[in-house]
């Protein structure tokens, strides 16, 4: 498992970082997006309907990202020995509860469960 698949992980999370993350910069208009304070975006291209999809496709990425790398550290600790499982714990379950925070945040941004400024 380890190689292939982590690598595969880590090159997907490059990309939804960056590549698509330029692209939905592109593609949004902050004073449309809530942020009356902020500048105008030169580089906009105006595609409302281009910039949510690329939205919600970055933060289904994400969601699946996360889920891979708990699946991953799972299986690992759990076929660890268990002097390592001990020295391990701590880390995973700080870890562990900070991406289930993450997670649930991206959820619900997904989701629109929460409207800002209400």
């Amino acid at each position: 498992m380890e190689g292939g698949v982590d690598r595969l992980i880590v090159a997907v999370g490059y990309f939804n970082a960056t590549v698509v993350q330029v692209a939905r910069l592109v593609l949004t208009d902050p004073a449309k997006a809530g942020c009356a304070e902020c500048p105008a975006n030169p580089l906009l291209i105006t595609h409302s309907k281009a910039a949510a999809a690329i939205n919600a496709a970055q933060v289904d990425v994400s969601i699946a990202l996360f889920g891979a790398v708990v699946a991953i550290l799972y299986l690992r600790w759990r076929d660890s020995a268990p002097s390592q499982r001990r020295a391990f714990a701590p880390v995973l379950a700080v870890g562990g509860l900070t991406l289930t925070f993450l997670l649930t945040e991206l959820i619900v941004e997904q989701a629109n469960l929460f409207q800002h400024g209400r």
